[in-house]
């Protein structure tokens, strides 16, 4: 199960307001790296909220599309934290995987 499953899961099972989801890296980190990493676990947050919004409650089901995007959101994460990324690839990539499972969800319910 992948961290961004794992974090979805978590959201589900406990209050949203008590739960803190942090990707923890083992390199040192400098204030800029933790400012970013802020910025980034913003975005990544702001799309797993969405997704849970958009299946209220149903099962969340990861494809091979959608374990693919999350890889790449992951390999993006820390891509960006060593300045070989931009904030923008990792934000696309967020959306992307909203709109992954958003689309899936309708697929879904109509079978």
């Amino acid at each position: 199960m992948s961290y961004l499953q794992t974090a979805l899961k978590v959201v589900k099972q406990d209050d949203a307001q008590k739960t803190e989801s942090k990707i923890r890296l083992i390199e040192k980190q400098t204030p800029r790296t933790k400012s970013i990493e802020d910025i980034l676990d913003a975005i990544l947050f702001s799309a797993r909220d969405r997704i849970s919004e958009a299946y209220k409650g149903k099962q969340y089901h990861a494809t091979d599309e959608i374990r693919g995007i999350e890889n790449e959101i992951d390999r993006l994460y820390k891509a960006v934290l060593k300045n070989q990324a931009s904030l923008s690839d990792f934000q696309n990539a967020c959306e992307r995987w909203f709109l992954i499972c958003k689309e899936g969800l309708g697929n879904r319910t109509q079978n």
